[in-house]
């Protein structure tokens, strides 16, 4: 409860500032060099995009330069290393959406020491000693998609049987505590969770899938913790399985969405990708120019189905131009 209550007043601080314009620079901060944010994430797949795009729209308004880097496929150790070399180049702040519980902890530690902002995005990991976190809870994000799930099973007289739950990879931080937050949601119920690590390309995660419902006995769901979950829907259209199992995935891509509204997939669930990259370079600004300590913030859970697909489609039309650029 006493999170709760910081998270909301730190909400109300951040957007008082930002509408009365009291983050902005004072004249004489702003005579000097601009500050500079680097974000670093393990993939730059299209999840980032309005990652970027909140980044970038901060860093114009509140007077910083800012970078996005990442590796084109999964890999949390290449991240780790552009830690490394970003920490070398000697930007104000890092923010770095952390992969791996482990690979972090030293590099955290070398730009803390040399005076760099350090902050969670996306992914948390606290034991790394890092300022902030900006982000979703996890685990009970995880359980309002369980919860979603099971909901629906019910209303469609699926009684009983198992649900494949699937992850790019196992190890994530997030998304393993997703699956954790997924699976307490069946404890104690006729339903059994079944775990696929499906993998990292989009044909690997479907011929996962389809090795995997052919494996598993009287499968009535289907979900999915990463943005990866998109290759559910073009699972269930191949396979003709629309309405006939409940399905669910994480992220609001445009397949995501059109599969919604098509009928491909029952629901998936939000994050609030922009405010992950808004949010971190406000925490950064505040504690450079006015000496506030960052605070965690939860960018929460937005559960997406077909009662409110239209207008999510049409606000998240804007990310679709940038993803014919290059947004990173």
């Amino acid at each position: 409860m006493q999170r709760t209550r910081v998270v909301l007043t730190m909400w109300a601080v951040v957007l008082a500032a930002v509408a009365t314009g009291i983050l902005m620079p004072s004249s004489a901060v702003a005579a000097d060099p601009k500050p500079r944010i680097i974000f670093l994430t393990p993939v730059t797949n299209d999840f980032f995009i309005p990652v970027a795009a909140g980044m970038k729209a901060a860093a114009q308004q509140f007077g910083w330069d800012s970078q996005f880097l990442g590796p084109p496929s999964y890999d949390a150790g290449k991240e780790a290393d552009l830690m490394l070399t970003a920490i070398r180049s000697k930007p104000d702040a890092i923010a770095v959406a952390f992969a791996d519980p482990e690979a972090f902890k030293k590099p955290v530690q070398e730009a803390q020491a040399a005076g760099i902002i350090v902050l969670g995005y996306n992914t948390d990991v606290p034991s790394t000693g890092r300022l902030a976190y900006v982000g979703q809870d996890h685990e009970s994000a995880g359980k309002t998609a369980g919860d979603r799930m099971l909901k629906l099973l019910k209303e469609r007289n699926l009684a009983k049987g198992a649900i494949i739950l699937s992850a790019q990879n196992f190890g994530n931080v997030a998304q393993d505590l997703r699956m954790k937050g997924f699976k307490s949601a069946f404890a104690n119920t006729p339903y059994r969770v079944e775990t696929l690590a499906a993998g990292t390309t989009d044909s690997q995660y479907i011929g996962s899938l389809e090795a995997q419902y052919k494996a598993v006995p009287e499968v009535v769901g289907i979900f999915g913790v990463d943005v990866m979950s998109k290759n559910i829907a073009v699972f269930v259209e191949k396979n003709k399985l629309g309405g006939k199992i409940v399905t669910g995935g994480w992220n609001q891509t445009d397949v995501h969405l059109e599969a919604i509204k098509n009928g491909m997939m029952d629901f998936t669930v939000g994050q609030n990708p922009f405010l992950q990259g808004y949010l971190p370079v406000v925490l950064a600004n505040l504690q450079k120019v006015y000496g506030y300590a960052p605070v965690d913030i939860d960018t929460g859970a937005e559960v997406v189905d077909k009662s409110n697909v239209g207008p999510v489609i049409t606000r998240e039309q804007k990310w679709k131009e940038l993803s014919k650029t290059k947004w990173y």
